[in-house]
């Protein structure tokens, strides 16, 4: 038998009453996925920190920008790799902190540095732990041409006199001295070699004696190196020796 009127209306409004909940039900999934959804940040200004920690009796030491950890467990004579502090609004500042890996203890903290979006910095910790002692470097450099690297050399030794450092026969640093007592000679610039094999000599720019020299070690192109002295000539525990930081 066919439905009577009354009844298709029923069914009718039952259906409608059908979709106007497949309908509730949509709009509150949907709600809840963006819920869900990481919400998304455009960044206004991003400037590339690498930290160095040539503080030859420091902890391992935990690294952060804009209140996060950029990278941790770094150890004396080593650095973290280049990471980027990201703002959010152009009116924060750029913030940097270290802390202790183990206990959390701040070591030192950077409010408004005077960095600038899309400028690069080497940031470092040297000389005796107990006193704290850290700053920072602009890093203007350019690519290296085809086949080439760059490379800097830092004087963070506290005990080292004047040095002249060489790759093999080439110079890369003439009489700089240990960052602590005059930091307008204690880092040179980016010189730019051939990639291959070399030989790096540490030698005392007075009175011309061998201080340090490595083995051979490959270095390979497109790469922008800051060398860095570390460490003490009177310490076995921590001895004289160089770090390198690649950018």
């Amino acid at each position: 038998m066919g439905q009577s009127k009354a009844n298709k209306e029923v069914i009718k409004g039952a259906g409608f009453i059908y979709c106007g909940m497949k309908k509730a039900y949509s709009l509150i999934t949907v709600g809840i996925l963006m819920l869900l959804l990481p919400a998304c940040h455009h960044v206004e200004q991003r400037a590339e920190v690498l930290f160095i920690n040539a503080s030859y009796n420091a902890p391992t030491l935990d690294f952060y920008l804009q209140g996060n950890k950029a990278q941790g467990l770094i150890s004396f004579a080593t650095n973290s790799n280049t990471h980027q502090a990201e703002k959010l609004k152009t009116t924060e500042p750029f913030t940097c902190e270290v802390k202790e890996s183990y206990g959390g203890n701040t070591v030192f903290s950077l409010n408004n540095p005077g960095w600038v979006d899309k400028g690069r910095y080497t940031l470092f910790l040297y000389g005796d732990y107990a006193l704290k002692q850290y700053d920072w470097v602009t890093d203007t450099f350019t690519a290296p041409a085809a086949g080439k690297l760059k490379v800097r050399f830092m004087s963070l030794g506290p005990d080292a006199p004047a040095v002249d450092v060489f790759f093999n026969a080439t110079q890369v640093a003439d009489s700089l001295v240990y960052y602590g007592i005059d930091k307008t000679h204690a880092v040179g610039n980016f010189i730019e070699i051939p990639a291959g094999s070399y030989s790096v000599t540490v030698n005392d720019h007075i009175a011309g004696t061998n201080l340090l020299t490595l083995p051979p070690i490959q270095f390979q192109d497109n790469r922008v190196l800051d060398v860095y002295s570390c460490g003490l000539l009177t310490s076995s525990s921590t001895p004289f020796q160089l770090g390198f930081a690649a950018h």
